[in-house]
């Protein structure tokens, strides 16, 4: 074996001895050196080498990982981080905050230990918000609903605080990060109460509004909107549109962002001495935050360091498709895929809404069209009516994608098949239900890969129509394949991104005061410059009576001198 490869060996055996002892890894080193000693190096080289392999000998972490479970999604994401952070050779646990209870699994099998907790009795409120009831009725065009996903959120964390056992399980070990999901404020509570000095935070979905607050990122109404918004504007609003705008952002400012943390402080008035830090405070504390967003299909936006995209992570390698579905693209020249995603199944799906996809899908037979579709029982002759419609209980998603005679996909526009679609290349229809759904269709819509359908305007005439421009108009096949060319070509990877910036906090306590920007820390007065406007205003008014009282005096002195006389002219 070549001396190189066998150094990269060594090097490798090294790093993934995770279970080691210090003695045994120093000793591996030694007769490293011994060997290339029997090699006719250099000095220098023999130096280097040595260093190399010193280097690459990475102590594992302790890293515990908090996630308060909405989804399906969320937890596959936060499978992949921790498969990512293991193969690194690093030991991880898990805590899980089910909020969805009907989701049973743990997801990843590589952690070292899982802890759940949910509510008594396995009845969890969370399932009862309307959008995950009645998704094509509820208001997918309100950007509050958020604040009810923190207050279910809170609910579970007053249970797991009065019980004590997520804290017992923190606090048998010492852990060298800890990395949670900011939907709600647990994690960054309970990391609290352990000790643990670093604290990265993740979301599986694009940067919402009050993350962004947390962080301390400038969010200018002009130009950065509520991702839960459907109604934002346009990218470049008229004078109304931003006053809408900021009359919306004031409000969350000074409202909804005070009910959120007030939702927190509750917790720690309840639970802790008056010396536990408040939210604000814990929240700026943290050191990084990971993305599930990617910077070739996400909205510009002011941001800082602490901020990683690392989107695009915990999307599968393609595979090759099995021979039946592959047989049945090949029956046509242009195929459409269909899904929903894994939180709308076909029997929340209203009968109105499928008649008038499949008459729309009907409208065009050289098109065929695969479903990921339940039977319900009360579809009649629905489908009879168009044969090219395939109705199939399960789709390999991104299998499909990637195949070169898929040309289109109608979605919900969950960020997972967003990005999918994006790194394949598909031109979407879009049919946005809830959460970061509508802000996915935007940027779709404004990369000019994506036509959106709302939910409320579902008939047969407007999807056929989608369709026929989404089909005919070559440019959105054009621009998926520009924005698939320059994610596949971007530089950074999400994964390398991910672990190494991770490892970096984990070795450099306490990195948010390096990276926190200026005005993280002071209120919205102060960060709005509110109370220099009252000041210049104030300025502005004493200045103007000053001058009008000048004037009026002026004007009055001169009156009584004579100089200003009218004479009036007696007819």
């Amino acid at each position: 074996m070549p001396i190189y490869d066998k150094v990269q060996l060594h090097a490798s055996m090294l790093h993934c001895a995770s279970t080691a002892s210090q003695s045994e890894l120093y000793e591996k080193m030694f007769s490293i050196t011994l060997r290339l000693k029997n090699f006719c190096f250099s000095q220098v080289m023999y130096r280097l080498l040595v260093a190399t392999v010193l280097i690459s000998v990475v102590e594992p972490l302790n890293i515990v990982v908090y996630l308060s479970l909405a989804g399906k999604s969320h937890l596959d994401f936060v499978s992949t981080l921790i498969n990512t952070l293991v193969d690194r050779g690093h030991k991880v646990d898990l805590v899980l905050a089910r909020q969805n209870t009907l989701i049973t699994s743990n997801g990843t099998h590589k952690a070292s230990e899982v802890f759940d907790f949910t509510f008594p009795e396995g009845k969890s409120p969370w399932l009862n918000v309307d959008h995950l009831k009645t998704p094509f009725s509820a208001n997918t065009n309100n950007p509050h609903m958020f604040l009810e996903y923190v207050r279910v959120g809170t609910q579970l964390c007053r249970h797991g605080l009065a019980s004590g056992e997520p804290a017992r399980f923190l606090g048998r070990k010492k852990y060298d990060i800890g990395i949670t999901s900011d939907y709600d404020f647990c994690g960054y509570i309970l990391f609290h109460q352990a000790g643990i000095k670093s604290v990265a935070s993740f979301t599986a979905t694009n940067l919402l509004s009050h993350q962004a607050f947390s962080i301390g990122l400038p969010s200018p109404a002009s130009s950065v909107t509520n991702n839960l918004d459907l109604s934002s504007g346009s990218a470049r609003p008229d004078i109304f549109e931003r006053t809408v705008r900021l009359i919306k952002s004031m409000r969350f400012t000074f409202m909804e962002r005070p009910q959120f943390e007030e939702l927190g402080d509750s917790l720690i008035r309840e639970f802790f001495p008056k010396s536990f830090p408040r939210i604000r405070q814990l929240l700026q504390n943290t050191d990084l935050t990971f993305v599930n967003s990617n910077e070739i299909i996400e909205k510009p936006r002011p941001l800082s360091e602490k901020v990683k995209y690392i989107g695009g992570i915990a999307l599968p390698k393609p595979k090759p498709l099995p021979a039946s579905l592959s047989e049945m693209l090949s029956n046509s020249t242009k195929n459409v895929i269909f899904s929903f995603g894994t939180q709308v199944p076909t029997q929340n799906i209203p009968l109105h809404v499928r008649q008038a996809l499949v008459g729309a899908f009907a409208q065009y037979p050289t098109v065929q069209f695969l479903w990921k579709y339940d039977l319900q029982g009360d579809e009649g002759d629905m489908f009879a009516r168009a044969p090219n419609v395939k109705i199939l209980k399960w789709l390999p998603q991104a299998d499909l994608l990637n195949d070169k005679r898929v040309t289109g996909f109608i979605s919900h526009m969950g960020l997972n098949s967003f990005l999918e679609a994006s790194v394949a290349g598909v031109p979407m229809l879009a049919i946005p239900l809830f959460a970061d759904q509508v802000h996915n269709a935007q940027i779709g819509a404004h990369r000019k890969t994506t036509i959106i359908v709302r939910p409320q305007q579902l008939s047969v005439k407007s999807i056929a129509m989608a369709l026929n421009e989404l089909l005919n108009n070559p440019s959105y096949m054009e621009n998926a394949k520009h924005i698939s060319r320059l994610m596949k070509m971007k530089p950074e990877s999400g994964r390398n991104k991910f672990v190494e910036w991770l490892e970096f906090a984990a070795a450099n306590k306490n990195l948010h005061r390096i990276f926190n920007l200026p005005g993280n820390d002071i209120g919205a007065v102060e960060y709005y410059c509110l109370d220099c406007l009252v000041l210049l205003s104030i300025a502005v008014a004493t200045v103007s009576a000053l001058v009008w009282m000048i004037l009026s005096a002026t004007i009055q002195m001169l009156m009584v001198e004579g100089i200003f006389c009218v004479k009036v002219k007696t007819l």
